[in-house]
């Protein structure tokens, strides 16, 4: 068995004994209940989890949320809000690569600190909430921590006039005497919210089955419902549990089937995998592509005067190789904006427009020289890996190519393409202690091999040090690069 074979094995097995776990715990439940109807099952269930070292510091509800969805619209706020914004509070915003609004202000060199108590806190964050515009009634106080002398870390949740909470729409702050130096704001709006006649688990039932045995003796604190994104970047909120933990720690369970929501990115920065960029969730781009014949052919090519100073040819895989051999004397002074008028022209005078390519990336080696990089694309704004121009160009002038350009077709299947996040699970060595670092993921077409004519919706991948890895977004399987 391979071990891509291994991992799905895995993956089922762990999913099956979840689902065991849950009916296990429901049939537990109802066993007891049935022998004694005075007994009370909240009683029972703190009596297991104690026996795992987990303490039950909170009422157990009784009865939980119907299942239920919100689709989730645009951030409350962006970069057009700052000098409003700043007008009001002064301090500083910045947004950032999760989307959160980030607030910081620094006291004046006369400013005298008000002496804190948790009256002072809720009057500093009050203040502060109102000035950028949001009503204090729409949001309940999560938590109030003392993290030193004269310095509280404060949290409100969004709720709605029902008392329902909006987990992922929160304000933070840090509060000093001096006023809030410090807050994080997410608050999405909500586009609408679907009901569905899904039934619900029981609090009681998720409990144990999802709460395992601990080290050490843990506390839960409390327990609550509402909705929760089920990704750190999804449109998307489910109604949830969530159980929070004396360390401040929280866990929430979809209350239709009782599964936890761990967000993608938490598990792969679990496993050394760290992004310095937004985490995709969705490919927007479904039908596969097919290639045909390329436009160019050698003689074609030979007879191009931008050729003339070198020699040209064409490999097995299609790929037109251009080195330069002669320079006249010009010189240019290069900079971005130099490299990417030359590569324009290049590319007219190939017979492709610019506007079919997309300015990839533009590297500046040791020696002074640019590599510039494009990739076709179209008005929807996917990119085509294999239609490609790569350009080396000195102080001289242009001095390597290699490009490919075929003809594009659209396949008739259409396909539900996998999440990068799964798929970077499935293929990167993770057990190594190896740590991953990811700086751009961008979603296009490339070839599922060297010689096939179908191109497929994938995943690209640059890691540090500009290493690029494609994956299929359809198998997960890596797909093979072109050696030029």
């Amino acid at each position: 068995m391979s071990d891509m074979d291994t991992k799905k094995a895995l993956i089922v097995i762990m999913i099956l004994l979840i689902i065991m776990n849950v009916a296990l715990a429901s049939y537990i439940i109802v066993i007891n209940t049935g022998r004694d109807k005075g007994e009370n099952i909240n009683d029972y269930v703190v009596d297991i989890l104690m026996q795992r070292n987990i303490e039950v510091g909170c009422k157990i509800p009784e009865d939980g949320p119907g299942a239920s969805s919100l689709n989730l619209g645009d951030m409350l706020y962006n970069e057009n809000s700052f000098d409003n914004l700043m007008a009001v509070t002064g301090g500083s915003y910045t947004i950032d690569s999760g989307g959160r609004l980030i607030f910081s202000n620094s006291p004046g060199d006369n400013a005298a600190p008000t002496e804190m108590n948790r009256t002072a806190v809720e009057r500093f964050s009050h203040d502060f909430m109102t000035s950028i515009g949001l009503q204090i009634d729409d949001f309940i106080l999560d938590f109030i921590l003392e993290t030193g002398t004269d310095e509280y870390d404060i949290s409100y949740i969004e709720k709605d006039k029902s008392g329902t909470l909006y987990y992922d729409s929160y304000i933070e702050m840090k509060i000093t005497g001096y006023g809030v130096v410090h807050a994080e704001i997410y608050i999405r709006t909500i586009r609408d919210k679907g009901e569905t006649d899904i039934g619900n688990l029981p609090i009681q039932t998720i409990m144990l089955a999802n709460l395992t045995m601990e080290t050490k003796t843990v506390t839960i604190k409390s327990i609550s419902f509402g909705y929760h994104q089920e990704g750190r970047d999804s449109d998307k909120a489910i109604m949830s549990w969530r159980i929070r933990f004396d360390d401040g720690s929280e866990r929430f369970f979809a209350v239709d089937n009782g599964q936890e929501i761990m967000p993608v990115l938490e598990i792969l920065e679990f496993n050394n995998i760290v992004f310095n960029c937004t985490l995709p969730q969705i490919f927007d781009f479904k039908s596969p592509v097919i290639y045909g014949e390329s436009i160019f052919t050698i003689e074609a090519l030979n007879s191009m005067p931008v050729f003339m100073n070198g020699k040209v040819e064409i490999d097995s895989n299609g790929i037109v190789n251009y080195v330069r051999t002669s320079f006249d004397d010009a010189r240019y002074n290069l900079n971005k904006e130099i490299v990417a008028q030359i590569s324009e022209s290049f590319i007219n005078d190939i017979g492709l427009s610019i506007r079919e390519y997309y300015l990839d990336r533009m590297i500046v080696a040791d020696d002074g020289s640019y590599d510039a990089y494009y990739v076709m694309t179209d008005s929807d704004g996917a990119l085509y890996f294999d239609n490609f121009i790569n350009l080396n160009i000195k102080a001289q002038g242009l001095a390597h190519v290699s490009f490919m350009h075929n003809v594009v077709g659209v396949g008739l299947d259409q396909t539900i393409p996998m999440a990068v996040g799964t798929i970077l699970l499935d293929n990167l060595d993770t057990k190594n202690g190896q740590e991953y670092v990811v700086n751009e993921i961008t979603a296009g077409y490339k070839k599922d091999s060297l010689t096939s004519a179908d191109s497929i919706p994938c995943w690209r991948v640059i890691f540090e040090n500009d290493v690029v890895r494609y994956f299929s977004a359809v198998d997960e399987n890596e797909l093979a690069v072109d050696e030029d």
